[in-house]
């Protein structure tokens, strides 16, 4: 569990470095995502440098109601 509490703090992090409301963000976050962000970015997948771009781009496409996160697509009638 710890390493899912750090990786979320790197994905809070990225939040405020990116200029973006981590409310929002995490909103549309699982556990799982979590977990699986962590083992992204431990398994040198994805950079952790990134992590700002890519939380930037998650509230972009939240906002203009292109999430793909289970809520978002049950909110939209998709399965």
């Amino acid at each position: 569990m710890s390493a899912d509490r750090d990786v979320a703090a790197m994905l809070f992090d990225a939040c405020l470095t990116a200029g973006v409301d981590p409310e929002v963000a995490f909103g549309h976050l699982d556990d799982m995502d979590v977990a699986e962000y962590g083992r992204a970015i431990r398994e040198s997948w994805f950079p952790a440098d990134h992590l700002p771009r890519f939380m930037r781009s998650l509230s972009e496409s939240i906002a203009a109601g292109r999430c793909l996160c289970p809520r978002c697509r049950a909110e939209r009638g998709q399965p």
